[in-house]
């Protein structure tokens, strides 16, 4: 970049010269030649460059279509909202089981009350501390039916991140600030001729 600075201020200290037929000066402009491409493959659906253009570092110059990738990504998205319609079905029954839990933990308390003060059977405790039981076994039923759930939402999310970074690699982005001073498209065939 100094050469370059150098050789400007050179050119237009000489540059007033009264012989009009003679070139003022003369020299070398060194520059770093940079190919800009998508990480992704597909049709560009813009590209915004003309020669001469002056680019500013990390800017969108272009992009591959990504249509498809949108519809993929929509579709996850509706099979991540239907998996949670289950999820919430599943919690759903894990309410109604805990509301029951703690209906009968009160019931077992005042048997046991009751049994303490004989007024109550072995027998009423008994069938009290197996309903409590049941219950708490049918809380955690629910709660393993939730695990797979759970694990399929994170797979999904896994497979939306993997559609951004695909979208993120269709954008074509300048990585320096600089000048346009040619643009080329190349078209890559896999045909033997």
């Amino acid at each position: 970049m100094k050469k370059i600075i150098t050789f400007l201020i050179f050119a237009s200290l000489f540059s007033c010269s009264k012989n009009i037929d003679k070139a003022d000066g003369y020299g070398n402009f060194e520059a770093t030649e940079v190919t800009i491409s998508a990480e992704s493959n597909g049709k560009i659906d813009y590209l915004k460059l003309e020669e001469g253009d002056i680019l500013e570092s990390n800017s969108q110059v272009g992009l591959v279509d990504t249509t498809q990738l949108y519809f993929n990504k929509k579709q996850l998205m509706a099979s991540k909202s239907t998996v949670f319609s289950k999820s919430k079905n599943v919690l759903s029954q894990k309410n109604v089981l805990q509301e029951q839990l703690k209906t009968t933990l009160i019931e077992k308390k005042r048997i046991e009350n009751m049994f303490a003060e004989n007024a109550a059977t072995k027998r009423q405790v008994d069938e009290i501390e197996g309903k409590v039981s049941v219950i708490q076994e049918q809380i955690k039923s629910v709660e393993t039916q939730n695990a797979p759930i759970v694990q399929e939402v994170k797979s999904i999310d896994v497979q939306i991140e993997k559609i951004n970074d695909q979208i993120k690699k269709s954008k074509i982005i300048n990585p320096i600030q600089g000048t346009v001073l040619a643009s080329k498209i190349y078209r890559c065939s896999n045909r033997k001729n």
